[in-house]
């Protein structure tokens, strides 16, 4: 493998300690045999390589890095057969992922939140109805009862009007033929 200045300058190590396999003790250990096994499998079977690793730099950092090995074999030489590639750090765009995430978890939290408040106000309001209606009903109820009584009440007076003017009649006609057998 070949390492550019660039590489060297990005791991912080000499050319003699990247060769053979050495680049490889950069590699994070959650990726590191994911990524000697796609290494192995292209230097085997050839093809092309499209890999995603955390890979550490000259000051301990860690860095996403895609390893990329965009043809098949590029030649051959005595020493064996020759592959280009390249790597892209892919840092900014993982934190992004990373935020994004973040984001789409908070919204998510968010939606559930205001799902279960607006569940919670919806009740609310349903039972607030619901007693609503139950007291209009319990109105409508005493209002026909009221105005039952009163057309009742109603009623009863005018019979008592009606009576009290027939007592009037007749007291009034006793009046009249008491005076008229009085002064007869």
């Amino acid at each position: 493998i070949f390492f550019n200045r660039a590489w060297l300058e990005f791991r912080g190590r000499r050319i003699e300690e990247e060769i053979d396999n050495g680049w490889m003790d950069g590699l994070h250990e959650d990726d590191h045999k994911r990524i000697v096994d796609a290494f192995l499998e292209l230097a085997e079977n050839g093809g092309r390589l499209n890999q995603l690793a955390r890979v550490q730099t000259r000051s301990g950092a860690t860095r996403w890095l895609r390893f990329i090995v965009p043809a098949d074999r590029f030649g051959n030489t005595p020493g064996g057969d020759v592959f280009v590639g390249y790597c892209e750090d892919m840092t900014a765009q993982k934190h992004l992922e990373a935020e994004l995430a973040k984001l789409q978890e908070s919204a998510e939290e968010s939606t559930r939140r205001a799902g279960a408040e607006l569940e919670q106000v919806t009740a609310e309001l349903s039972a607030a109805i619901g007693e609503a209606q139950a007291e209009r009903d319990t109105l409508r109820e005493e209002k026909a009862a009221l105005e039952e009584e009163r057309s009742a009440l109603r009623a009863k007076l005018e019979h008592l009007q009606s009576e009290y003017d027939a007592i009037l009649e007749e007291s009034a006609r006793a009046v009249e033929k008491h005076l008229d057998t009085a002064y007869l």
